[in-house]
């Protein structure tokens, strides 16, 4: 915020006037190399090509794109359809057909072990979702119709990181 805010408990008053002893300078430089080295790709633009720069620039980035990150460029992802791109596409167009999916209260929060459900409502729409956050299948009994399932899920099933929306 180019260190004109306010000192606060999570800002020290010198970092938050600009001054910083010499020997700050120093240590801040060597943790932010150590922090680009283990972030690598953490942070990167979303490639839209495979290729070296991955269509996001002809400068050089701030971190390199890895062979992974570029494996997923839209480009190699669009037009099919089990793809992660795919699927965060259906994901924002359901959001966007479901009023109670964007203004909707939250309610009927809980976890039964690795199954947490909750409610979205809005007026008289209520979507239940149920995610298992687990490497295992979880049993799920359900009596609504399903309008989103992810990773193989089905009513009554929920595979490891699978997801249901009902209606």
């Amino acid at each position: 915020d180019g260190g004109g805010g306010a000192a606060g408990p999570h800002r020290p008053r010198a970092a938050a006037a600009g001054r910083l002893p010499p020997a700050a300078h120093g240590r801040a430089r060597q943790r932010g190399a150590r922090t680009a080295r283990l972030r690598h790709g953490a942070r990167t633009p979303m490639p839209w090509e495979n290729t070296r720069l991955g269509g996001f620039t002809e400068g050089t980035p701030w971190l390199p794109l890895s062979p992974a990150n570029l494996a997923r460029a839209v480009a190699l992802q669009d037009g099919d359809a089990g793809s992660q791109l795919a699927l965060t596409r259906e994901v924002l167009a359901l959001r966007k057909a479901r009023p109670a999916l964007r203004l909707g209260n939250l309610t009927a929060a809980r976890a039964e072990g690795d199954l947490l459900v909750f409610d979205r409502v809005l007026g008289r729409e209520r979507i239940r979702c149920l995610f298992n956050l687990s490497c295992q299948a979880v049993a799920a009994h359900v009596e609504r119709t399903p309008i989103l399932a992810i990773n193989g899920a089905a009513p009554g099933h929920l595979p490891p990181y699978g997801a249901l929306l009902l209606v």
